[in-house]
């Protein structure tokens, strides 16, 4: 397929309380020649519940994937953008095990999955 025209760095969690903060850093890969809309959806695992983010996106009645793209968070880059997410409560840290990241353009095409691993190995 075609190489996706958006990547992604420098995922990091900082925790308030039982909430995870999750920020992650979107950007264009060829600044000064157009942009990159679309939606992004971002899910959390701990070890018996998921929390996605924004909200509302989970359970849509009508939909390929347990989430609906539609709902996620409308974002347009064309040179950098933060994603922020905050995801809980926890009970402990621990039981942040996973944070998974999609990206869809406008037509519901998926362009970016990525995957971040926390806590035990």
């Amino acid at each position: 397929g075609a190489e996706p025209s958006v990547k992604t760095e420098e995922p990091r969690v900082d925790w308030e309380g039982k909430y995870a903060n999750f920020s992650l850093n979107i950007l264009y890969k060829d600044p000064g020649k157009g942009s990159q809309q679309g939606h992004i959806v971002a899910i959390s695992r701990a070890n018996d519940r998921i929390f996605a983010h924004p909200e509302g996106v989970l359970n849509s009645p009508s939909g390929a994937y347990l989430f609906d793209p539609n709902r996620g968070e409308y974002f347009s880059v064309a040179r950098f953008r933060v994603l922020k997410a905050r995801f809980g409560p926890f009970e402990q840290k621990t039981q942040l095990s996973e944070i998974q990241v999609f990206l869809f353009d406008l037509n519901n095409k998926l362009i970016v999955q990525q995957n971040f691993h926390y806590g035990k190995k």
